[in-house]
């Protein structure tokens, strides 16, 4: 399982089936595991620091799916701590800062579909595809 596999790639990241505590860098990062596992640890830690953010107030469901998503994130990096540590103390700054690119990307979408879903079967065979190329500046 997770807990198994990858709460033991670092001195840092502890058993918690033992209830000792998980801790990073900050003193913010620090916290008690108890029976939770540090995934679930490092989940509510990045929900905090979501609530902290205008993104909270401003896009709930964008912050649910992006909670969800880091689920999947930690079962990527799981084995690469050093690199997972840098991400999560990023993941909510960095999403505050890209809502409104985000929100309108989906809106795009959305609106895309909708307009393929009225069209007749042939318009749908020859639509294109969406392709979304993010240049990283």
């Amino acid at each position: 399982t997770l807990d198994q596999n990858c709460l033991t790639m670092s001195n840092t990241t502890l058993s918690s089936s033992i209830g000792q505590a998980y801790s990073a860098d900050s003193t913010k990062e620090t916290a008690v595991v108890g029976m939770k596992s540090s995934k679930e640890v490092d989940i509510a830690w990045i929900e905090s620091q979501l609530k902290e953010l205008p993104i909270w107030t401003r896009n709930p469901p964008l912050c649910q799916k992006a909670l969800e998503i880091v689920e999947k994130w930690i079962l990527l990096f799981c084995h690469d701590f050093s690199t997972w540590r840098r991400i999560k103390k990023r993941i909510a700054k960095e999403l505050n800062e890209s809502e409104p690119c985000i929100r309108y990307i989906m809106d795009f979408v959305a609106r895309y579909k909708k307009d393929q879903s009225n069209s007749s079967l042939q318009q749908k065979e020859e639509q294109e595809k969406i392709t979304i190329v993010d240049i990283c500046c």
